[in-house]
C-alpha cells in the first residue's frame, strides 16, 4: 500500500464527509458565488471542496504536486460516497423520529474504540474545531445511523442452525498484556534480564499492579498502554509466545516465556472464540451483519429518490 493509500485509511476514514456538511444555501450564499466548488449536493446539502482541502493541506504540503493531484483525487471519491451514505442515512433516521443525545454519541463512539477516553474525544473536538470542522455532530451522526441500523434489525429471528453456524467461522483470538524484558547481546546481562524478569513475576503474584509494573520496567513500545496488546489470532506471534497466550487461563500471571526477541510475563485478559461467545454476543453479530446488508437495500431505495447533483 503507498503512502498516498495509507493516509486515506488512517485519515480520510477516520472523519467522514460529514463534518463538512454545509446546510441548504441560496444562490447568494453558495460555494460557486463565492469561488468556492463543492464536490457533492445531496438533497440541497453540500460537501464543500474547500472543507476537504483544507482539512488536508498540512499533511500533504510535503508531497510533489502530482502525488498531491492523485491522492485528492482519491480522497474527493471517498469523501463523495461517504457523503451521500451518510446524509441519506441521517436523514432515514430523522424521517423515522430517531433522536441522538451528545451523551449517547460518544458512548457509542467509544464502543467502537475502547481505548478512546472522554478526554482523547475533548482533543477531537477542539482539534478538529480548530479545521472548522464539527467532530461532535461527526459522531452524532453515525451513532444516529447505528440506531437505525438497529432498528432495521430489531424484528429479526435467527434459527439455531445460524448461531451454530457462526460459532464455527469465529476465529480464536486471545487479548493479553505483556511485560517484556528485551535479550541483550551478551551472556553475563542475558543471566540478568532473566533475573529481572523473574523478580517482576514475583511482584506480580504478590499483588503489584501488572499496568504500572509494564509502564515502569516493559521494554515493548505497549508499554504506555500498561502492558496492553491489541487482540490476536493463532500464529501471529513466536510460537512460545502463541502457545503460552493460549493457553494460559484468564486473568492468571503466567510463568516467563522466552522467545527470541527476550523474556515475556503474559496476562490473559479475554480468551475468545466461536464457543466462549454468549448467545446474546452471536445474535448481536448476526444482526451486525444483517443490518449491512438491509442498510445497502435501504440506501439504495433512497438515492433512487435523492436529488443528487455534481458540479458541471
Amino acid at each position: 500500500m503507498g503512502i498516498a493509500a495509507k493516509r486515506i485509511t488512517c485519515i480520510a476514514l477516520a472523519m467522514i464527509a460529514t463534518i463538512a456538511a454545509k446546510s441548504q444555501m441560496n444562490d447568494a450564499q453558495s460555494p460557486r458565488a463565492t469561488g468556492k466548488g463543492f464536490l457533492v449536493e445531496v438533497n440541497g446539502t453540500r460537501l464543500l471542496q474547500s472543507d476537504v482541502d483544507r482539512e488536508f493541506c498540512q499533511s500533504i504540503r510535503n508531497f510533489p504536486e502530482d502525488a498531491k493531484r492523485r491522492f485528492m483525487e482519491g480522497v474527493y471519491k471517498e469523501r463523495i460516497e461517504a457523503f451521500v451514505t451518510s446524509v441519506l442515512l441521517v436523514g432515514e433516521a430523522k424521517a423515522r423520529g430517531l433522536t441522538i443525545t451528545e451523551e449517547d454519541a460518544i458512548q457509542a463512539y467509544r464502543k467502537h474504540y475502547p481505548r478512546v477516553t472522554f478526554a482523547d474525544v475533548d482533543a477531537s473536538i477542539q482539534r478538529y474545531k480548530a479545521k472548522g470542522m464539527d467532530f461532535m455532530k461527526f459522531i452524532m451522526e453515525q451513532a444516529l445511523i447505528e440506531k437505525l441500523k438497529a432498528v432495521l434489525t430489531e424484528s429479526l429471528v435467527f434459527s439455531p442452525e445460524e448461531i451454530a453456524a457462526y460459532r464455527t467461522i469465529v476465529p480464536e483470538t486471545v487479548h493479553v498484556r505483556q511485560i517484556f524484558t528485551k535479550l541483550p547481546p551478551d551472556a553475563e546481562t542475558k543471566s540478568k534480564a532473566q533475573q529481572k524478569a523473574a523478580d517482576i513475576r514475583k511482584q506480580l503474584v504478590e499483588g503489584a499492579d501488572f499496568a504500572e509494573m509494564a509502564k515502569l520496567y516493559s521494554d515493548s513500545p505497549e508499554k504506555v498502554r500498561g502492558g496492553d496488546m491489541e487482540p490476536f489470532r493463532r500464529g501471529r506471534c513466536e510460537k512460545p509466545f502463541d502457545d503460552a497466550a493460549f493457553a494460559q487461563k484468564e486473568k492468571e500471571i503466567g510463568p516467563v516465556v522466552k522467545t527470541s526477541y527476550g523474556y515475556h510475563i503474559i496476562q490473559v485478559l479475554e480468551h475468545k472464540s466461536g464457543n466462549t461467545l454468549t448467545r446474546e454476543d452471536v445474535l448481536l453479530a448476526l444482526k451486525s451483519k444483517r443490518a449491512e446488508v438491509i442498510a445497502e437495500e435501504v440506501l439504495k431505495k433512497l438515492r433512487q429518490k435523492a436529488i443528487i447533483r455534481y458540479p458541471k
